[in-house]
């Protein structure tokens, strides 16, 4: 099969990603914590949250989701209530913050990302 070469737009969008992708793996060489409020912050968690809103976003665009992207966002509130019902409202408000993190952007980040 025959592929035609990539436009200038979408050898820009590679390496955009390119450079979010390796920002995040970066982050993991560094072991530093920042606490804020009662979560603690370790370096990839703020690469995740700051191309969170950028992901989420993209990861909306998407005009084929399958059934695992439904599911995976049920079970992160289904995680949600199941914490909030054991711990209770104020023993889990860090628990469910990196539920999220470390859960739903990683997931989103990988359906947008990675496409073939």
């Amino acid at each position: 099969m025959l592929t035609r070469a990539p436009t200038k737009d979408q050898t820009k969008n590679d390496q955009r990603v390119s450079i979010v992708i390796i920002l995040l793996f970066c982050s993991f060489l560094f072991p530093i914590i920042i606490n804020l409020v009662s979560v603690k912050f370790l370096p990839y968690r703020l690469v995740l949250i700051a191309t969170s809103i950028h992901v989420f976003h993209k990861f909306m665009l998407l005009p084929n989701k399958n059934l695992v992207d439904y599911l995976i966002i049920i079970y992160s509130i289904w995680c949600t209530l199941c914490i909030f019902i054991g711990f209770g409202l104020s023993n889990s408000i860090e628990r469910v913050t990196i539920l999220w993190i470390e859960t739903l952007i990683p997931y989103f980040m990988a359906r947008v990302y990675i496409t073939n």
